[in-house]
């Protein structure tokens, strides 16, 4: 579980989506922005996250916390190596929920790299 200083607050989500810049994965897409002074309102400057799964990926709500807890999980492990400021929001497509912890992991490794943020 990721801590509430990794994760990105309802209010900030809607800004965030708009300025994000989109890096596209076989299943999903995420939006990578780079927390600028006004999105800034925490002590800390610690990397954010998102997840959202739409009932389109699945209609169980218990396959779609399943995916997000896998893809918390594996960003928790990464939480090292990521860069500082920046917000990444991870949008699952269907099929996602298809694929396996490990599958996951490396998929989720190699976008995060290719979007600049490890």
């Amino acid at each position: 579980m990721l801590s509430k200083k990794h994760r990105i607050l309802k209010g900030e989500f809607e800004k965030l989506f708009k300025a994000g810049k989109r890096t596209d994965s076989k299943s999903f897409f995420l939006k990578v922005t780079n927390l600028s002074p006004p999105l800034k309102n925490r002590d800390d400057f610690s990397s954010r996250f998102a997840f959202v799964t739409s009932a389109k990926v699945s209609k169980k709500a218990v396959v779609r916390n399943k995916l997000r807890r896998r893809a918390r999980a594996i960003v928790y492990k990464l939480l090292p190596e990521a860069k500082k400021d920046v917000a990444t929001m991870f949008f699952f497509k269907p099929g996602a929920e298809k694929l396996n912890f490990k599958e996951i992991e490396e998929e989720i490794k190699e976008a995060l790299q290719k979007a600049g943020v490890l």
